[in-house]
């Protein structure tokens, strides 16, 4: 790879994480609070390290990105991002700016048997750049696994805990990660003068990378025109509901990055609304289909989601599965009433499937209660949301793949001389693609019981195991265990933690794009 090249890349990419740092500045010199010193110093921090990249890989302006570059700088690019992402939250936590700070607490905490309160202090959590940099990458990945143990709100108008810029922050990265920082700098790649399809391919997730338009960068601005669109919907129906405007935004942003962080420490649960937990579900749906079908409904008329085979196999099987669980929840005795069992499961539902992570109860109570509830959520966590969302997971076009070539070999079995097409929807799967999904697949697999076996190494439980794994490969953020929807991830031990952010970073990347720069051929070119 050509340092210049990736130096002027990074250079762009941090200048944008200085200008997404600005609002959160604002914010916070605008309330008064005490997380101004920790953004000022992070927003200065990324502007010039941007600037420096700019300077001294000003030559490489004019170069073009081949394949192996445009892989290794998006998962590069990441990997620093993310460390420039987590120093609002490392500096806050350390105190840089807040003589209520105690020097050495941070030290204390370290050393403070867990749950020892006295000695913690407002973002204790992000002492440890491990922590912070854990909750950045779980930002920009749209996981939505937290290690915050206190400070969340506990209700949208009692404003009490931390800091309304850090919390903006939070969210920020969520939809920043959301249709993915790479893809945000396409729009303005022309200027820098380097051409992007490579990054495009690297980037955009899902087993099908069709373009709207010949120019990458024009496909960039209309993706984000829809996504910006929705956002803005969102947080106007949000605040019809009551809920001020700082905390629809805040929702708003990581409802459409499928992310799953909440200002509220009982997520949506906490706004005690039916109106919005329908609301939620639906925007969770909407962001869990492909945006390019957004934007094409737009354009030809709504008719595109009819005629999109993936699309209706994921409704479908969101709404069998809603129906399922919220019979289960009915029959059981966990919930009373047709309408909030119907209610609950799609929204529980919803957020798994599309890799939100959400919830609106505590979901691991049903388990003990209702066995097939824990069978249901542990299912949903691996499937994720369409093709070209913003969602994690498999990708339901892949599960749809390997599903119709399972049944064309048992069809090979009675007519092993017949030739069978194999088709989504309208559309043709190539022998390349097939191969492609099973590969992925494979992969995933691969991953998530590797991820399982490092952490149970590192002495996590076998069911907090499994599921942080299944749930940091796919993107989900809760599981089940000591990681459930309303527990966190700051007991982990820091290699337990380091594990969960490779998963996370190469989950969000497709794989492929992160696991190929271990291939030692990758590097040497043979």
């Amino acid at each position: 790879m050509r340092p210049r090249l990736f130096l002027w890349m990074l250079g762009g990419l941090l200048l944008l994480v200085g200008l997404a740092l600005l609002p959160s500045l604002a914010l916070a010199f605008a309330q008064g609070e005490d997380d101004l010193v920790a953004f000022a110093w992070s927003a200065g921090l990324a502007a010039s390290l941007g600037l420096a990249g700019l300077y001294f890989g000003r030559a490489g302006r004019t170069l073009e990105i081949n394949h192996r570059e445009g892989m290794a700088i998006v998962t590069l690019a990441w990997l620093v991002v993310c460390g420039v992402g987590a120093l609002p939250f490392y500096l806050y936590g350390r105190g840089v700016g807040r003589p209520a700070v105690p020097p050495g607490a941070c030290a204390a905490v370290a050393h403070a048997p867990a749950g020892d309160g006295p000695v913690h202090h407002l973002g204790h959590e992000f002492c440890d750049f491990t922590d912070s940099y854990f909750e950045a990458v779980s930002g920009f990945t749209t996981t939505g696994a937290t290690v915050v143990t206190a400070g969340l709100w506990p209700a949208p108008h009692r404003h009490v805990g931390l800091p309304h810029g850090l919390l903006l922050w939070r969210a920020l990265t969520q939809w920043l990660g959301g249709m993915g920082i790479i893809l945000l700098s396409l729009a303005i790649l022309p200027l820098l003068g380097v051409g992007g399809m490579q990054l495009y391919r690297a980037e955009v997730p899902g087993a099908t990378k069709d373009k709207l338009s010949p120019r990458i960068a024009e496909t960039a601005k209309r993706l984000w025109f829809v996504y910006v669109g929705l956002t803005l919907l969102l947080v106007l129906l949000t605040a019809s509901g009551g809920v001020d405007l700082y905390v629809a935004t805040t929702h708003a942003l990581t409802t459409l990055a499928t992310g799953g962080f909440s200002v509220l420490a009982l997520s949506v649960e906490g706004f005690g609304s039916a109106y919005l937990e329908y609301l939620t579900t639906a925007f969770m749906l909407l962001a869990g289909t492909s945006f390019s079908l957004h934007y094409l409904a737009l354009r030809d008329g709504p008719g595109c989601y009819r005629r999109d085979g993936e699309l209706r196999v994921f409704l479908s099987l969101v709404l069998v599965a809603a129906l399922v669980l919220g019979g289960a929840l009915l029959a059981g005795g966990v919930v009373t009433g047709p309408e909030t069992a119907f209610r609950q499961g799609l929204f529980q539902v919803a957020s798994l499937a599309t890799t939100t992570g959400f919830s609106s109860t505590d979901f691991e109570g049903w388990i003990q209660a209702v066995p097939l509830a824990g069978v249901l959520v542990c299912l949903l966590l691996f499937v994720g949301g369409c093709a070209g969302s913003t969602a994690g997971g498999m990708k339901t076009i892949r599960v749809i793949v390997a599903a119709k070539v399972g049944y064309r070999e048992l069809l090979h079995l009675i007519h092993p001389r017949a030739l069978f097409a194999l088709r989504v929807g309208a559309r043709l799967v190539d022998t390349e693609t097939r191969r492609a999904v099973l590969g992925f697949l494979m992969l995933y697999v691969l991953v998530f019981l590797a991820g399982t076996l490092a952490l149970a190494a590192f002495g996590v439980d076998a069911l907090s195991a499994a599921t942080a794994s299944a749930t940091a490969v796919g993107n989900v953020g809760p599981g089940l265990g000591g990681i459930g929807p309303y527990d966190n991830y700051h007991w982990l031990p820091a290699g337990a933690k380091w594990v969960l952010i490779l998963e996370m970073l190469a989950g969000r990347l497709e794989l492929y794009t992160v696991l190929v720069l271990f291939v030692p051929r990758f590097w040497t070119g043979r």
